[in-house]
């Protein structure tokens, strides 16, 4: 995946996913002005593209290791 310098620029596009997903929910009947409206209607709504998002951060960020853990100092290899 992404290396260094790039790595910026392989998060931002993520970020602005993340900005438009949330314009889009923001406009839907029943989200609100308000952030409590908002938080109500992503937790009480299924949000598909929130899923695949999670899926890319999470796809993106397995490339990184841990703070303060050295696979070498495991207890358990397995």
């Amino acid at each position: 995946m992404c290396r260094a310098r790039s790595e910026f620029w392989c998060a931002w596009p993520m970020c602005c996913r993340a900005v438009q997903i949330t314009i889009d929910i923001k406009n839907k009947e029943g989200a609100g002005p308000k952030l409590k409206d908002f938080k109500a209607y992503v937790d009480s709504t299924e949000v598909p593209e929130i899923k695949a998002l999670k899926a890319d951060v999470e796809k993106f960020a397995m490339d990184f290791p841990t703070i303060g853990f050295e696979k070498g100092e495991m207890r358990y290899k397995d």
